[in-house]
């Protein structure tokens, strides 16, 4: 994955890494949540071949972007968005925040293999010869909802956690290839969907490795499809995502613990696929407005 932006030595301050998705196992997908600073004499962009989408979840901030003729003003308010297409850095900019309270932006960074796989399988194009905008300063309901969501997902990771964000990987690199492409392609839709006897091969699937990091290309493998076309065929099967399937699914495993077992509570976590006893409180109250223990006292 590439290194956040990377400022000149000449910057008035440095941004502060805040929170990371790095040593979580997330595939294809690097999440990084920043403080950033006041203000910047100049603001270069690492060439990577991954893509780069900047959100800004908080404050106010006017960018000068400068190439060698011109310079351009640009003013980010929350929830504005950057895009970074692969190998191609930005001109330089400048950077000063306009807001009282501090400036934080969340960077998420595709991998180079997941628009390849993409391209490759739904386009049929050589990945080399798709292209995408560079945009400073602009807004888009799917990213910013992705975004959040998955800084979310990164306040209070869980075991669950992976599959949440390569979901949302897949979901990114569809929309960016049918939106910000500067060539672009129609994406086939498949017209078959999931039928019963697969759907119950998944969730077998899921109830016999509850213990373990699933991931979506392991799930997709299951019923023969693409984790592209996997992932939404499922929600319109099931009215939810794989990742939100797998949770209830763990939630019905311990709920099946506390009615038949006298299981400790941090062993019907642990056996239901939860981080410890906390999480499965956590998740499980949300789901059932219960607490295992309180759930065990009235059945």
């Amino acid at each position: 994955m590439p290194e956040r932006l990377i400022q000149d030595p000449s910057a008035l301050s440095r941004p502060r890494l805040i929170r990371s998705s790095k040593g979580l196992g997330w595939q294809d997908i690097e999440i990084l949540s920043y403080l950033e600073p006041a203000q910047t004499e100049r603001w270069t962009e690492t060439v990577s071949p991954d893509i780069t989408i900047v959100l800004l979840t908080q404050g106010v901030a006017n960018l000068t972007q400068c190439d060698c003729a011109t310079c351009k003003g640009f003013q980010l308010k929350q929830h504005d968005l950057i895009l970074k297409p692969a190998i191609t850095a930005l001109p330089d900019i400048r950077w000063k925040t306009q807001s009282h309270g501090s400036v934080e932006t969340l960077r998420l960074h595709l991998s180079h293999r997941i628009f390849s796989q993409a391209i490759e399988e739904l386009v049929d194009r050589d990945p080399s010869k798709v292209r995408f905008k560079a945009i400073i300063g602009f807004q888009d309901r799917l990213l910013l909802q992705v975004g959040l969501a998955l800084a979310r997902e990164l306040e209070t990771p869980s075991p669950i956690s992976s599959l949440y964000a390569q979901t949302a990987a897949h979901m990114l690199v569809v929309h960016l290839l049918r939106t910000y492409v500067t060539n672009p392609a129609s994406l086939p839709e498949r017209r078959d969907g999931l039928s019963q006897r697969q759907m119950k091969q998944i969730r077998n699937y899921v109830w016999e490795h509850l213990t373990h990091p699933l991931s979506l290309e392991e799930l997709a493998q299951q019923v023969g499809f693409s984790p592209y076309h996997f992932a939404r065929l499922f929600r319109e099967a099931t009215g939810e995502s794989p990742h939100q399937f797998v949770i209830r699914q763990r939630v019905e495993y311990a709920e099946n613990l506390l009615r038949t077992s006298k299981l400790a509570l941090a062993e019907v976590a642990i056996a239901s696929g939860f981080a410890d006893q906390s999480h499965l409180t956590q998740v499980f109250k949300r789901h059932t407005g219960l607490t295992p223990k309180a759930f065990r006292r009235i059945i």
